[in-house]
């Protein structure tokens, strides 16, 4: 039975050098896996096309297969400068000398891949080669004691204040059909975080201004979600539909909810400039595109007081850990802590010195215990008496020692202790009532 083909995807970023001599790297700047390796019959590349064209039938999204070729055209390049030519030849030593190849591997601005990077192009490499165990191409499993690297997650680099978000809202040119796209647009990820990919999937359909809804169909991982946006956000969408976006559509029919002059879509790369460009255009210190919008609504709505799981729900998060990286920036009640313990603040240094505690007055009473043999022992304890008159501690107590007894602490003890509470008491015109 013959086996189908798929094309492999293209991917519309050129992928970063890696330590190759440069007619390498020309080859790697080729769309397709066929391009640049062997698609012969039973090779690795006819193999990674098939195992492709599996991913597709099994439901994974596009952005999913795309990022999984690219990867595996890294490792198919590699492979043909070698000796191993044949499935069966990929050992765990072969993947060992990948790994350190990854490793070394560099970007075209010649700083060293993020962990991340080199997270996913050997996780990529190991899935297919279990594919391969699992279709029976390989008899053994190389990627079994394979260790990934280590793929930490990092704080958001940039996040704005709710001051500096309403500036960056307040750039675009309202008076034009472009700058009241371009608001609803700001507005809308600001409302409601939206990912890059879901902004420009959205259609008509997808919108509840009465409710005050988005329906995000088909994010990441393919999954559906509800989101709610503010009113504020709601009438900029409503003045952009009524207003501007039918002039950009002029006699094209579309159900794309943000479209461009020439009436289609706006491109990621598009989208990631315009965001970009009223970021600059506020005289900001941070730099961001449209995920900036996403961490500053969840970093903003934790700071709010907003639960963990429900940003986890409009985040669209499969793992709250994911969202847990936020707490890590929502840091305005440890500042507040901060400022008002911390000595390190003037005022709080000054407020400090004048509400210091004075000592607590205390009195050192001779207790006298009858053992049952030998001489009596004589037994000096500090003890705090509230109401009496401050007098000086005798040295042999020194005041750290004193964990703050009180008379119905030694009374509790036991009998001896407590008549000579009462006597201590009753000398000093007390009363017993609390022994």
């Amino acid at each position: 039975m013959r086996t189908e083909v798929t094309k492999s995807p293209r991917v519309r970023d050129p992928p970063g050098p890696e330590a190759a001599p440069a007619a390498d790297r020309r080859r790697l700047k080729a769309k397709h896996i066929e391009d640049v390796v062997p698609i012969g019959h039973g090779t690795p590349g006819r193999l990674a096309l098939v195992y492709l064209g599996s991913l597709d039938a099994q439901g994974y999204s596009r952005h999913t297969i795309r990022s999984r070729a690219a990867h595996l055209r890294y490792f198919l390049v590699w492979l043909a400068g070698t000796d191993c030519q044949r499935p069966e030849d990929i050992s765990k030593d072969l993947l060992e000398r990948y790994r350190y190849h990854v490793h070394r591997s560099r970007q075209a601005s010649d700083r060293p891949l993020s962990r991340h990077t080199k997270h996913d192009r050997l996780a990529n490499v190991l899935r297919f080669l279990r594919w391969l165990v699992n279709q029976g191409h390989l008899d053994r499993d190389p990627t079994v004691c394979v260790a990934l690297p280590r793929c930490d997650r990092p704080l958001p680099k940039a996040v704005l204040t709710a001051q500096e978000a309403e500036r960056v809202l307040a750039q675009p040119d309202v008076s034009t059909n472009l700058g009241l796209r371009d608001r609803a647009i700001l507005e809308l990820l600001y409302a409601a975080g939206l990912r890059r990919q879901e902004l420009i999937d959205l259609s008509m359909t997808n919108l509840d201004l009465t409710r005050g809804v988005v329906i995000v169909r088909l994010g990441k991982g393919g999954k559906d979600r509800v989101v709610p946006i503010n009113r504020r956000a709601a009438v900029w969408l409503a003045k952009y539909i009524d207003n501007s976006r039918p002039t950009l559509l002029g006699d094209t029919e579309s159900d794309t909810l943000f479209i461009t002059t020439h009436q289609d879509s706006v491109s990621p790369e598009r989208m990631s400039a315009l965001v970009r460009q009223y970021v600059n255009k506020a005289a900001l210190s941070k730099n961001g595109s449209c995920h900036l919008f996403r961490h500053t609504m969840a970093t903003l709505m934790l700071e709010g007081g907003a639960d963990l799981r429900y940003v986890q729900a409009m985040l669209g998060h499969a793992d709250i850990s994911t969202t847990q990286i936020y707490t890590r920036v929502a840091v305005k009640a440890l500042k507040e802590v901060h400022d008002r313990t911390h000595p390190g603040d003037l005022e709080n240094s000054r407020r400090i010195r004048k509400t210091r505690r004075l000592p607590v007055p205390t009195r050192a009473v001779t207790i006298r215990k009858r053992p049952r043999r030998g001489r009596a022992k004589i037994r000096r304890l500090p003890f705090i008496i509230t109401g009496c008159p401050p007098r000086s501690v005798p040295q042999k107590v020194p005041t750290s020692c004193m964990p703050g007894i009180t008379a119905p602490t030694l009374a509790d003890s036991c009998r001896w202790i407590r008549s000579k509470a009462r006597w201590v008491l009753r000398s000093l015109g007390i009363g017993t009532a609390m022994c």
